[in-house]
């Protein structure tokens, strides 16, 4: 009897350690990595919930639990919801199934209202050269599962894949009547009359830059056939597309970005200013750019010169605290010449996605960050994050060196980031096959009007 007892014991007790071994086991997290190269952190497990934060690949997050198609992680103390795609956990998750009604709305709603056109391609990565997954056959509604700088994750026919945010469009867009339909294509086919008469005849242009090249295809990443120096008159045989002119120089052929050519030849005055850089649209060697970089050094240092001089003159004839206004104007204006001759030195650089450096080349926020770390500001690295940098300004008191910003193709956030340089223009790295170029900051054919949103002053 005694013995049996003692073996009910010792069965209660392991049955308790087990138990609690178990308990613990379930109630455990678990580690992930990030596998995409910038990750948004949500509120709520919802692609429209509040962004919290934003982390990058190979960081290592604590895995709470498992809602739906998100991880509730924590990483730094602060918890929040990651898509599931995005993270590699080292082991399984307990799933929560008490996800809200809000949350369920949000998603039935993106479904319902958005949708990609025929022929789109999903790729299996947020980039130009990933594989393609699926082809629509046809017009098809979406899941939006997750945004990340220009590209969006979306859910389609069961599969899952990227595709660029320019690609996405309402579903219950107005449609044109009949009437539109005709004028339109009557507006296409004027439009293509004219371009083949132009194609036919040719008219001239102007270098607005110290050196440009000439390249043998319509791409930035195409190989060089010459260079073209300041004020050299061009021949436009050809507008290729909204980036490109063929163009005929010195009897020789080749392709020219079109920001690069102007109406007119460069005055005296402003090829001066001109001749501190170098506009050669491509990857310029490290002696060239140590070069350029002395002239900007030069540069700066005789604006310096000028300020202090100007700042004395303006003390002899004007009150203090004129001269504290002025003073503080004039500073603010050369530190943002001065951003705009570093910046410009990279123009013709290639775009690339998660970009941030000349040898790997720049993304928009990565090359925005890249300009002003040269000068001692660490901004942000995401176009979100630098919305909130600096200071806000408006439109009207524009200044170069002031960043602005632009929702995404979509408008449904902040998505593209540029660096003011005057007269209406900014520089920015734009997109592939384009890289960094100088852009008019009004421009309708990439909807600036309708994306812009602010801009923000960083210097002090």
């Amino acid at each position: 009897m005694k013995k049996s007892i003692k073996l009910l014991i010792v069965a209660a007790i392991i049955i308790a350690i087990v138990t609690t071994i178990f308990s613990i086991k379930v109630n455990a997290t678990t580690t992930g990595t990030i596998k995409e190269i910038t990750v948004n952190v949500r509120e709520k497990a919802s692609v429209e919930s509040k962004l919290i934060m934003q982390i990058t690949q190979d960081d290592k997050v604590e895995v709470l639990e498992k809602s739906g198609d998100w991880y509730k992680i924590k990483y730094n103390h602060t918890e929040g919801y990651v898509y599931a795609d995005f993270i590699t956990v080292e082991e399984e998750v307990k799933e929560n199934t008490k996800l809200t009604s809000e949350d369920d709305e949000v998603t039935q709603t993106i479904q319902a209202k958005l949708q990609i056109e025929k022929n789109t391609g999903v790729k299996i990565a947020p980039t130009i050269a990933s594989d393609i997954i699926y082809t629509t056959s046809k017009t098809e509604a979406i899941e939006i599962l997750e945004e990340v700088n220009e590209w969006t994750y979306i859910q389609v026919a069961g599969i899952k894949g990227w595709v660029r945010n320019s690609q996405i469009q309402e579903e219950n867009a107005k449609t044109e009547s009949v009437t539109q339909k005709e004028e339109t294509q009557k507006e296409e086919t004027k439009k293509e009359e004219t371009k083949k008469e132009e194609k036919g005849s040719t008219k001239t242009a102007y270098v607005q830059y110290t050196s440009v090249n000439i390249r043998k295809e319509p791409s930035a990443d195409a190989s060089i056939l010459g260079k073209a120096k300041l004020n050299t008159e061009v021949t436009i045989l050809e507008e290729v597309d909204a980036v490109w002119y063929k163009v005929k120089v010195n009897d020789q052929e080749g392709y020219i970005s079109k920001d690069l050519l102007g109406s007119k030849k460069v005055s005296q005055e402003k090829k001066e200013e001109e001749n501190t850089t170098s506009r050669d649209g491509e990857n310029t060697d490290r002696k060239e750019q140590k070069k350029e970089e002395k002239q900007t050094k030069t540069t700066a240092e005789e604006k310096t010169s000028e300020v202090k001089t100007e700042k004395k003159t303006t003390t002899q004839k004007e009150s203090k605290k004129t001269t504290k206004t002025t003073t503080k104007s004039t500073k603010e204006s050369t530190k943002g010449e001065q951003v705009v001759a570093y910046a410009k030195q990279y123009l013709g650089y290639k775009y690339t996605y998660g970009g941030a450096s000349p040898s790997t080349g720049f993304d928009c926020s990565g090359f925005t960050s890249y300009v002003y770390k040269h000068f001692g500001y660490n901004i942000s690295r995401s176009s979100v994050a630098q919305a909130s940098e600096g200071r806000k300004v408006a439109k009207k008191d524009l200044q170069p060196g002031d960043i602005l910003i632009y929702k995404n193709r979509s408008l449904t956030r902040v998505g593209h980031v540029g660096i003011y340089i005057g007269n209406n223009k900014m520089i920015h790295a734009s997109e592939p096959g384009v890289g960094v170029t100088i852009t008019n900051i009004d421009s309708a054919s990439h909807k600036y009007p309708q994306r812009y949103v602010m801009a923000r002053r960083i210097l002090k």
